[in-house]
């Protein structure tokens, strides 16, 4: 049964990923040594690669925070890091099922009107081809049973125009 889901929706990461890195473990520190359980299952995708037009790069500091001790007290037996080319939607949908705690770092485009076409962008395939992903994973793709799923997200530029 899943106890806990953790979702970061960003739009600069891995260019802030130190604030990022430090909310997640915000979260498990608040939850507790003992809510992070060896049977618990987690997830982490960041770093996608072929973001067109963008600067994204690898940060070797984040990397290694999803995957030692220090981020997950205590360190779970199942514990996936998907970055760069694995990053990618298909998996993300797959693995999100069994997951106990997910962590998104990548961009994101928040729906105001509704929620659930809310969009993270994950690691975007070199061809697309017609019936298959697009690395455009929406909120209504991803169906968690978890307590808590806190978010956040960047927006810097989604400040409303007067009159909106």
């Amino acid at each position: 049964m899943n106890c806990l889901g953790a979702i970061s929706f960003a739009q600069d990461l891995p260019e802030r990923a130190e604030a990022h890195y430090l909310r997640a473990r915000a979260i498990l520190t608040r939850l507790g040594p003992t809510s992070v359980s060896l049977r618990d299952s987690l997830m982490g995708l960041a770093d996608v690669a072929r973001i067109r037009g963008s600067r994204v790069q690898a940060r070797a500091h984040y990397r290694q925070a999803l995957s030692t001790q220090e981020q997950v007290p205590p360190r779970s037996a199942d514990t996936r890091v998907l970055l760069r080319e694995r990053a990618t939607e298909g998996l993300a949908k797959r693995i999100s099922r069994h997951s106990d705690i997910l962590h998104f770092a990548c961009h994101a485009y928040t729906d105001e009107r509704d929620r659930l076409n809310s969009t993270l962008a994950l690691t975007i395939p070199e061809r697309f081809e017609q019936g298959q992903d697009n690395g455009i994973l929406q909120a209504w793709e991803l169906m968690v049973s978890a307590r808590l799923k806190p978010t956040w997200r960047c927006s810097p530029g989604a400040a409303r125009a007067p009159g909106r």
